[in-house]
């Protein structure tokens, strides 16, 4: 308590000391009245100054009474000045209209390079490293979600699904590694097992900045260790504005059309006092996809390449339907120039409707008596009931609301919000149907330089169901998700010399749970249910199967199976405990306090310390699931006991930020970083096989991953909108967690020690992540003619990571890569931009990286699963059809880049999916 009286004194001693101070305040617009983040405000008489936020709003404090001159600055537009007469202790609110134009080359601005100069100013005037992207700029790439839109950054790549990037990796760092907010809100994620954030959740259209942040502040979550994406919702301008997206397009994949629209509607009211944006956006992309997976094995100890084959191989075809929806509101009431509340929501909704068929050859094995090789074939086909279109509905949602303000209470800032986020995922009914034939002789033809594929053949009578085939599964599957944040934060900010003492806190309580429920059924007679069900199968092969020269076969199509009903009398129901033991409950809350000083040294020279800590509160409750045909039960499934832990991090921040001439930044970073282990990784289950001597556990043990991060970054913007910039990065991790699989784990099962296979996550080891980038972006204004039209964006980054102290079982001596880390990542970019026509085309390389999944590290190298290179190009394209209307034309996908893993080394696919080339085009309007 006596501590608490000593804070408010020394509130109230400042306060008082700086009561007679005056103030301005303002904002930075440009001539259409759209706010213009990151502007420099300098008083020129003594280079004092701050930059403008998100919202184009500026406060200079502590000054006193006189007449000062006060200078807007912006990247790509001409300054302006004010003069402006202060009395004691009072305020003035000033409003900066700046014009657009080059200073250069005198032209009138595109909103691209707009939008282009909005991302630079907040970049350049942000004491710690940050990359950003405006909405004008993701408007003008084919990105149809946020992760796609984050690619083109320096130092990320994307991991995709269904053709769409889902989770971003950040500077070599695994996506559990790195956060995604919304307005500085962590938000929660729909997976069940895992902390990261699925990034095709969120519309590219419904954001307004998307802001990389690679060197946090003590202000911020320190769970970023890769880096933070903050997604910036759309905030009202001066003025009614009605601004949209209306689009089709075609994947030519599936053959299907694609249907895109957004909506924008935003204004300020009552003097201008309330402002607010309602966003809308619809996307319906009917898709299919064509793949391959396979597990290897060798039989030749000492040639173990040269004898690998498949022991697991399968061919999917897959028909998605994925339907993204998305709606927002945001609004501000301003009651005077010191007091602001606003609020902001934004709900994400995304269906996907898929079937799948799948051609799976199982257990395959030599035999050396016969030479031979032989497994069992497997046709399964999944989907749903028909209110969900015959197929698996994975329905999931993501919403953020929240309420906050900011007050400015004479010398004392105060800004405070309260939030409720939530993300789950519902799968109502998901259903499976399979047919098998065991002891099936199979083929394999010769693995050479030619082909590098799996492949494995069958004697003839296995492509269509027949008397060979058997019922081999019919199950339904009810599962359920569910995560949910509840944040309070507040933050003060006072006044001190020449610089800012900013304090605070933040309570985050966070639950997770997932419920399954997993029913199998026998049909009760199984002869007249096959002679119905094989009479109704189809060839689902496509001719132009993109994974290779393979032919998925025939199957039970997915309307019969939905069609079934399963809990009438024809058929025998019973429970399947063993898919129950994934459920579980965790609660997590985060306290957390910090402080820091900024000092600006005139306008050339920032420092920033502080320190920030978080104290974390764990409780964690799962399930242990026994087979065991010994025991008299022979299988059960028990609740464990709730684990309880709790730990405090520490972590203090440096940063430094030196501008020798105009537009050129020397930043220099120290800063702590933290990784929270996944939630299943850390729920204490037990799945125990004591048939097949197999293991799989959770760790309530795990140990957050630790960064301590050194960056270093040197930039010049150049006055006609653009950047060159070059940067070094050094982070050393502690206690970096993976799924590992060891194969002779000495466990005690009954009270006898015998070899099992384990997998389980653990803290693998230790581990250095280092490198460099680079970036150049610039219109080629100093080219002669049409050329000085053409701009050129590029970025490299280069990544090293080493695993140290390694902890996986029997490779403690092998030199091993960090998961998530690719050695080269590479985005190219060039455009050609009039006042009417622009066209870019884009690139993005990624190199291969260790998965950090089951797999990731193998028992040996020849198990280890890695995700394959990519390489990415797309087109995009905008004609001026009016003022006020856009023709846009994209191509993704040119290059018809798969998602690939392989297992151990490149030539052996573990997955092979491809998605083909998709179009879109359609009209833009702005009013």
């Amino acid at each position: 308590m006596k501590k608490f009286y000593l804070i408010v004194l020394l509130i109230s001693v400042t306060a008082a000391v700086f009561s007679q101070k005056a103030r301005i305040t303002g904002e930075v617009l440009d001539t259409d009245k759209k706010p213009l983040p990151g502007a420099t405000i300098i008083i020129t008489a003594n280079n004092i100054g701050t930059a403008s936020d998100v919202n184009g709003n500026f406060t200079i404090g502590n000054l006193n009474p006189g007449l000062y001159s006060v200078e807007a600055r912006y990247i790509g537009y001409t300054s302006k000045t004010i003069d402006v007469d202060l009395d004691e202790g009072g305020s003035k609110n000033l409003v900066f209209q700046l014009e657009e134009g080059i200073i250069i080359d005198p032209v009138i601005i595109s909103e691209r390079i707009a939008g282009e100069s909005k991302a630079l100013n907040t970049q350049k005037t942000n004491i710690n490293i940050t990359n950003v992207v405006s909405a004008e700029q993701i408007e003008r790439f084919p990105d149809a979600n946020l992760g796609d839109a984050l690619k083109r950054l320096p130092g990320i790549t994307v991991m995709y699904d269904q053709g769409e990037a889902r989770f971003g990796v950040i500077r070599g760092t695994q996506p559990e590694l790195n956060s995604v907010t919304i307005n500085g809100e962590r938000i929660p994620s729909a997976e069940a097992e895992k902390r990261y954030v699925q990034l095709d959740l969120v519309p590219s259209d419904m954001i307004q900045t998307i802001e990389v942040n690679k060197a946090l502040t003590p202000d911020m979550d320190a769970d970023a260790i890769g880096g933070s994406v903050n997604l910036v919702t759309k905030s009202a301008p001066s003025g009614q504005r009605i601004r949209g997206t209306l689009g089709s397009g075609y994947n030519f994949i599936s053959g299907k059309p694609i249907e895109k629209g957004n909506i924008t509607y935003s204004n300020r009211i009552a003097n201008d006092k309330l402002g607010f944006v309602l966003s809308a956006s619809v996307f319906n992309n009917p898709m299919e996809s064509h793949d391959i997976e396979a597990e290897w094995e060798y039989l030749d100890e000492n040639n173990k390449d040269a004898s690998a084959y498949p022991t697991d191989f399968e061919v999917r075809q897959y028909f998605v339907t994925r339907i993204r929806q998305s709606y927002s509101l945001s609004a501000d009431y301003k009651f005077n120039d010191a007091n602001k509340i606003y609020v902001s929501g934004i709900y994400n909704w995304r269906n996907d409707y898929e079937n799948r068929y799948r051609l799976r050859y199982k257990g395959i094995e030599w035999d050396d008596e016969t030479q031979s090789y032989s497994g069992q074939v497997i046709r399964q086909v999944k989907g749903g009931l028909d209110d969900t279109r015959n197929a698996r509905l994975e329905d999931q949602k993501m919403m953020n609301f929240r309420l906050g303000g900011d007050h400015n209470l004479g010398v004392l800032n105060v800004n405070w919000s309260a939030s409720y986020s939530k993300a789950n995922e519902e799968r109502p009914h998901e259903r499976y149907m399979a047919f098998n034939k065991k002891g099936v002789q199979m083929f394999m033809p010769t693995i050479d330089e030619n082909r590098t594929e799996p492949y494995v053949l069958t004697e003839s009578g296995y492509s269509t169901l027949n008397d060979n085939y058997g019922l081999d599964e019919l199950t339904d599957e009810y599962q359920y998700t569910e995560e949910t944040d509840k944040n309070i934060t507040i933050n003060f900010e006072l006044p001190v010399l020449t610089g800012k003492f900013q304090f605070g806190g933040r309570y985050r309580g966070k639950s997770k749970m997932r419920t399954n429920e997993f029913y199998e059924y026998e049909p009760v007679d199984e002869d007249t249910f096959l002679a119905d069900a094989f009479a109704l199968q189809e060839d689902f092969s496509d001719s132009d199967f993109l994974a290779g020269n393979y032919r998925v076969g025939s199957f039970v199509p997915a309307s019969f199976l939905g069609s079934l009903d399963l809990d009438g009398s024809s058929f025998e129901k019973s429970e399947v405990i063993e898919e129950l033991a994934g459920n579980f409950t965790a609660s997590e809350k985060v306290i957390a306090g910090y402080g820091m000083y900024t000092l600006n040294l005139g306008s050339r020279l920032s420092l920033l310390a502080g320190v920030r800590l978080e104290n974390t509160i764990l409780e964690y409750q799962g399930f242990e699931h026994v087979v065991d045909e010994n025991d008299a039960r022979e299988e059960w499934l028990e609740e464990t006991e709730k684990v309880e832990d709790h730990y405090l991090n520490v972590m203090p921040a440096f940063h430094v930020k030196y501008s020798p001439v105009e537009n050129m930044n020397l930043r220099f970073a120290w800063t702590n970083t933290i990784a929270r282990p996944n939630y299943f990784d850390l729920v204490p289950y037990r799945e125990i096989n004591a048939d097949d001597s197999e293991l799989a556990l959770g760790n309530p043990d795990l140990i957050p991953t630790t960064s301590m991060n050194f960056d270093v970054l040197g930039e010049y913007f150049f006055q006609n909108v653009g950047l060159v910039s070059f940067g070094v990065f050094y982070k050393k991790l502690d206690n970096i967690i993976a799924m590992t699989i060891d194969d002779n784990y000495q466990f005690n099962y009954g009270g006898e020690v015998s070899s099992w296979e384990l997998v389980q996550p653990i803290n693998v080891g230790n581990g250095i992540l280092q490198g460099f980038e680079g970036a150049f972006s610039r219109r080629l204004s100093f080219l002669p003619g049409f050329l000085s039209n053409l701009s050129f964006y590029a970025n490299y980054t280069f990544n090293h990571s080493k695993l140290t102290d390694v902890a996986v079982e029997g490779r403690e001596d092998e030199e091993l890569q960090i998961p998530g880390s690719p050695k080269h990542l590479i985005n190219l970019s060039l455009a050609y931009d009039t006042k009417k026509f622009d066209i870019r085309v884009s690139y993005n390389h990624a190199s291969a990286f260790r998965d950090g999944e089951e797999g990731g590290y193998g028992e040996e190298a020849f198990y280890d699963r890695w995700y394959d290179k990519v390489n990415y190009l797309d087109v995009s394209s905008n004609i001026k059809l009016s003022r006020n209307l856009d023709l846009y034309v994209e191509v993704n996908n040119i290059l018809d880049q798969p998602l690939r893993y392989y297992q151990g080394v490149e030539d052996r696919t573990m997955q092979a999916e491809y998605y083909g080339l998709r179009t879109k085009a359609g009209l833009k309007f702005n009013f």
